[in-house]
């Protein structure tokens, strides 16, 4: 199935009220419209209610979480792990002290969703790539947070925070490293996992015996944090580079690519509007998200233009992955970007 990426997009959002910014309108002549009811069809249901309900403003569009709102990440974490969470915070296992005011919040946000709903929304958050981590809050020392992790942790939560499931042991790898701490800090204080039915959490609260301090806890917060990176083997030096590395890092979901190589001014001109700045751009690939969870890019013929060596030419670059009906979806197209002193200034895809 092949579409124009920009109509399909932004014809569902708009359906859907979702546009996460302005964009300037369409040229005239405005292009034919699609069938807005049969695009809206190609979002998920649970991506449709992650939406809706505003869990995107707390847990970021691809659910990479949101540090000022003290959101964690959420993306590619075990479905039935979302789901018990979700369930906990709504019938009161978790959230119910009055020191926890993020948990309380959780739970006015979940109270009127159905078991149905619960569901489809964790299904939702686990069908995205994990994201890797975002940029560390904490300062701490690494090589303690690890050997802490080896002797305390390992065994429930696995080899460098992959998770256990046979264990019921939670991913921890790249989850922002404040966001630990304060779970942690929680156990220690009985403010979660105290609950008669929250067994899972009654286990961990009975393991943190193991953290003797607090800087214990903000030197494995910040192990957990940065331990799933994958570094580029080396600093991209060439602007056809700079443009691999940009998508290579953006498919894996490397937020910190968006504002490490894009310039705080790019533009970026599609065939029927402009998006401007780097939180621009990532709005404009997280809604992508929405209807294509696990998308990726595919770039042929990367050359730098003869008479300009800033000019970068891809002969082809094209996203593609699953919809939610299970549909193979190919957007194709080609792009032209400038690149200045490693950044990417501006981009040209059609």
């Amino acid at each position: 199935m092949k579409l124009q990426l920009t109509h399909v997009l932004f014809a569902v959002l708009q359906t859907l009220g979702l546009l996460a910014y302005a964009a300037d309108p369409a040229p005239e002549p405005a292009p034919e419209q699609p069938d807005l009811a049969a695009l809206a069809q190609l979002m998920s249901p649970g991506a449709q209610l992650y939406m809706l309900r505003g869990c995107h403003a707390c847990h970021g569009i691809q659910g990479e979480g949101v540090v000022p709102k003290h959101g964690p990440r959420l993306a590619g974490l075990p479905a039935e792990y979302i789901a018990r969470q979700l369930t906990h915070f709504q019938n009161g296992t978790r959230g119910g002290s009055f020191d926890d005011l993020y948990g309380r919040q959780m739970q006015l946000a979940v109270n009127s969703l159905s078991a149905i709903h619960i569901q489809l929304i964790a299904q939702h958050l686990a069908n995205f790539r994990a994201a890797p981590p975002l940029e560390t809050q904490l300062d701490g020392d690494w090589a303690k947070g690890s050997q802490i992790y080896q002797d305390q942790c390992l065994a429930c939560h696995g080899e460098a925070g992959v998770g256990n499931l046979a264990l019921e042991g939670t991913p921890l790898a790249g989850q922002i490293d404040v966001y630990l701490a304060q779970q942690l800090r929680n156990y220690q204080g009985g403010i979660r996992g105290s609950h008669a039915d929250d067994i899972f959490g009654r286990q961990m609260s009975a393991s943190m015996a193991g953290l003797a301090s607090e800087q214990d806890i903000v030197d494995v917060s910040l192990y957990l944090a940065t331990v799933g990176g994958v570094a580029e083997a080396a600093p991209p030096t060439t602007p056809e580079e700079v443009v691999a590395s940009f998508y290579r890092r953006l498919d894996g979901r490397d937020k910190n690519a968006i504002y490490e190589i894009l310039h705080p001014d790019v533009v970026f001109h599609f065939p029927d509007r402009q998006v401007t700045g780097p939180a621009g751009y990532w709005a404009y690939v997280s809604q992508i998200a929405l209807l294509i969870p696990d998308y990726r890019h595919e770039l042929k013929g990367i050359e730098t233009e003869a008479t300009d060596q800033s000019m970068v030419h891809v002969k082809s670059i094209s996203i593609s992955g699953s919809l939610a009906n299970g549909e193979d979806l190919t957007l194709p197209g080609t792009a032209r970007y400038r690149v200045v002193n490693g950044k990417i200034v501006e981009a040209w895809v059609g």
